[in-house]
């Protein structure tokens, strides 16, 4: 037996079987798969990434902040978060 999913058009709990709601007859196309989860070493290493593009002209916060927030997830050895 397939899985049942909720309707998205009129949120009924299990209702979507064979492409259609069973309650309000809306057709449904099939699940897309879930998202990639993202990993946080991938956020620190962005963040670095726009530290280093806006360091040479800037000299406010957007560098600083990104600079050291790469700086406080690399000194934890990629585990924890410092504040």
């Amino acid at each position: 037996m397939d899985e049942r999913s909720d309707c998205p058009e009129c949120r009924s709990a299990g209702s979507i079987e064979g492409g259609a709601c069973q309650v309000c007859f809306s057709e449904v196309g099939p699940k897309a798969s879930p998202p990639v989860p993202l990993r946080f070493a991938d956020v620190v290493a962005e963040l670095e990434h726009v530290a280093e593009l806006a360091a040479p002209g800037v000299t406010g916060n957007v560098a600083e902040a990104c600079s050291r927030a790469g700086r406080s997830w690399s000194a934890s050895g990629g585990s924890s978060w410092r504040t």
